[in-house]
């Protein structure tokens, strides 16, 4: 029985979701304006967004989530409002951290060179194969 892993979403496929929900932040914001042009939204608007999606219960993890980002230094209440780098900002740490899992994840599969272990296997030198079914 071979067990199956779930691959997560890619980071571009990640990428996506997050301009996507900065669009539709944009688009709350000025419904006029081309939402690639919108640079920044009230912190209010992207709190009550980021509650909406469940990343957040409350504006107080919403603030938490701020200050873990630098996304507000101060906290919350001097906070007026929030630029698209800033919005992305909060979530870079965690698609890092993603994309290094599924790294290693394919380092310690592949044994660090990208490939199958049939294929790893024919590479490697007959005395070398040897040597380690000698140990």
């Amino acid at each position: 029985m071979q067990i199956q892993t779930k691959v997560g979403p890619s980071t571009g496929q990640q990428n996506k979701v997050i301009v996507g929900w900065w669009e539709e932040i944009a688009r709350q914001h000025n419904e006029d304006t081309d939402p690639k042009f919108i640079n920044e939204a009230p912190v209010d608007l992207v709190t009550k967004f980021l509650i909406k999606k469940g990343l957040v219960h409350t504006e107080n993890e919403a603030e938490h989530l701020y200050k873990i980002t630098n996304v507000a230094a101060e906290g919350l209440h001097k906070l007026k409002k929030v630029t698209r780098e800033d919005f992305y900002k909060i979530f870079v740490r965690f698609i890092f951290i993603h994309a290094l899992i599924n790294v290693t994840k394919q380092i310690d599969k592949s044994g660090g060179t990208g490939l199958n272990g049939a294929t790893l296997n024919r590479l490697i030198p007959l005395p070398l194969k040897i040597n380690q079914y000698e140990r």
